[in-house]
């Protein structure tokens, strides 16, 4: 029906530009359409484009349960319509993005994966699956879906080879999930090739949000595996490209700072250790500057390094003010707050967090 097609297009259209009085004339439309066509599965798939859209747009999870109860009513009437499930699934994968929801994942690659089995040559449908089962695999740190995410991307990848060029998206994710399997083995060989599809991603769109930083935090990562300085020097050569490419990225920033921190510890020479350790501090601080929480922490721990213990414990409760620090054993075995951990003021930190983490349990 013209109208569904007509109703998808200006939902789609109204999220990519957000442009909300396009999303409301596609809602309006379809609410009298369902009305006049109540029978017509492909009706309510398009009511529920229009809902995963609104829901996007204003970050809400009641325009995902409305978007999910007008599919359900699209599968009533035909349960074998591939499109209906493909959708169903998008909107429980954006649905569980928006919360970290692991059973909402869970049924975006179950109700996917049922798409796929009724319409196997469809690439958006492959892409889709694949990130839906990324994202479960890093909501619940579970490696059997890495590895069906994985064996999706390469599916897609091998099955439409001449489209590549026109979705470089489909290597990005792709490039995430090798990056994501180095984590789990922790083989350099992934990180590598991780790199190497990175590079291709490159070459199609230099300017592709976030890439930079991504090949930055494969190299860091090779540099902490290998504990070679040449990756972490690669490294921060990317942290300045993804600067460049967006100069207010906390992530960035509190990033690029780390690196320099360990590129540091293999410098022999006392200048040029401080040097780097002063650039360390001014790209954490501007990380924390542009809202990153978890900058009070790793700014903690340099001044730890750096004996400045007083200001290190100051940062350390705020840090703690902002709930962001890390588990209670990673501040016992950290290298960075071996100084810090010597003073007085550290064990009456550590009995407030004990004191909270008890609380929090009786509560």
């Amino acid at each position: 029906m013209v109208i569904a097609q007509w109703v998808e297009s200006l939902s789609i259209l109204g999220q990519v530009t957000s442009r909300l009085e396009l999303m409301i004339e596609a809602e309006n439309k379809i609410l009298k359409a369902t009305d006049l066509y109540p029978d017509d599965p492909d009706l309510w798939r398009s009511y529920g484009v229009c809902l995963l859209s609104l829901g996007q747009y204003y970050e809400d999870v009641d325009y995902y349960e409305l978007a999910i109860e007008k599919l359900q009513n699209g599968l009533s009437l035909d349960r074998s319509n591939p499109e209906l499930w493909h959708t169903l699934g998008l909107v429980h994968y954006y649905y569980a993005i928006l919360t970290q929801d692991a059973d909402l994942i869970e049924r975006a690659c179950r109700f996917l994966t049922r798409a796929i089995d009724l319409k196997t040559a469809c690439p958006n449908l492959l892409f889709d699956a694949a990130s839906a089962y990324l994202e479960h695999s890093e909501i619940i740190s579970d490696v059997a879906s890495l590895q069906q995410a994985t064996a999706l991307f390469e599916m897609l990848l091998e099955s439409y080879k001449e489209a590549i060029l026109s979705h470089p998206e489909w290597l990005y994710h792709y490039g995430r999930a090798i990056e994501w399997l180095a984590d789990h083995t922790e083989e350099d060989a992934h990180l590598v090739r991780a790199i190497e599809i990175y590079s291709h991603v490159l070459l199609i769109d230099p300017d592709y949000p976030n890439i930079h930083h991504q090949i930055a935090l494969c190299y860091a990562e090779l540099g902490h595996s290998t504990g070679e300085a040449e990756y972490y020097q690669r490294a921060i050569n990317f942290y300045r490209l993804a600067h460049r490419q967006d100069a207010e990225n906390d992530q960035t920033w509190l990033d690029w700072g780390i690196c320099l921190i360990h590129l540091a510890h293999h410098k022999l020479d006392t200048d040029s250790m401080h040097e780097l350790y002063m650039d360390a501090e001014y790209k954490i601080t501007q990380a924390g500057l542009f809202g990153n929480e978890h900058a009070y922490y790793y700014l903690a721990c340099l001044y730890s390094i750096l004996g400045r213990t007083y200001e290190a414990m100051e940062l350390m409760y705020q840090s703690f003010y902002a709930k962001a620090l890390p588990p209670i054993d990673d501040l016992l075995d950290d290298d960075w707050l071996e100084n810090l951990r010597a003073t007085p003021a550290f064990s009456q930190f550590l009995s407030v967090l004990e004191a909270k983490l008890q609380q929090t349990r009786e509560e």
